[in-house]
């Protein structure tokens, strides 16, 4: 956020926001590999947002990483891939191939040194009932408290769409929130929420990035102050 508005107080407000948020510090604690997940994802992102083979290939390794860690990852893998492919194709089939690629060599490896226990234990072991009225419950939930970040966003996200400048964080928040519909499935919780929360904050700092250099300057320092109000 401090790099695409230059306002080291919107970004710090941000990461703060992320930080303070109900679902983050009640889910981390438990030590569940989401927090790890978000954590790769957003650095994988990052680095396909970068210029160059090696940030390439770095983001590459990372998202790979999350997809190993937890396998809602797949959303920050599909918004890395997609606008890559939109911006340049042969860039974009050229992450898109590595990754597919070794994602299905490691599983075949894994599974075959594990005797097929990793299939039983990671894939088998997950399949579980969906329940839509669980899934509505859930956004219900996320949409009440975290209701300031989502205005914020939404707002940024469709400004962008309408002016055709969506960046790679606008498209990995569509992603998240869609692999969050997944929270409906039994046994899920909270934690299918941290990766969309991690491109809601940076979004919602982008929005306010950008709000800065269009505003008068006297409302500029009240910028940061509306996620205050997000803030328990």
């Amino acid at each position: 956020v401090h790099q695409k508005s230059n306002n080291r107080t919107i970004a710090v407000f941000a990461a703060l926001t992320l930080f303070a948020s109900t679902y983050v510090y009640h889910v981390s604690p438990l030590a569940r590999v989401n927090a790890t997940t978000a954590v790769l994802s957003l650095a994988g992102i990052y680095c396909l947002d970068r210029r160059g083979r090696r940030w390439t290939v770095l983001g590459i390794v990372l998202l790979l990483s999350a997809l190993y860690c937890k396998q809602t990852a797949i959303d920050a893998v599909a918004a890395g891939v997609i606008y890559l492919l939109v911006h340049s194709w042969r860039k974009g089939v050229a992450t898109a191939v590595p990754i597919l690629t070794a994602a299905v060599g490691l599983f075949v490896l894994v599974d075959w040194y594990s005797l097929g226990q990793f299939w039983t234990n990671v894939a088998v072991a997950n399949v579980n009932p969906f329940d839509w009225t669980m899934t509505t419950a859930y956004f219900q939930n996320f949409g009440e408290i975290h209701l300031v970040l989502l205005a914020i966003a939404g707002a940024g996200l469709l400004l962008e769409v309408r002016r055709r400048r969506v960046t790679i964080y606008h498209m990995y928040l569509v992603s998240a929130l869609a692999v969050s519909l997944s929270v409906g499935k039994w046994g899920a919780g909270e934690s299918y929420f941290l990766d969309a929360l991690v491109a809601l904050c940076v979004v919602a700092g982008l929005t306010l990035g950008r709000l800065n250099t269009v505003l008068p300057q006297g409302w500029r320092p009240l910028l940061p102050l509306v996620l205050l109000c997000q803030m328990p």
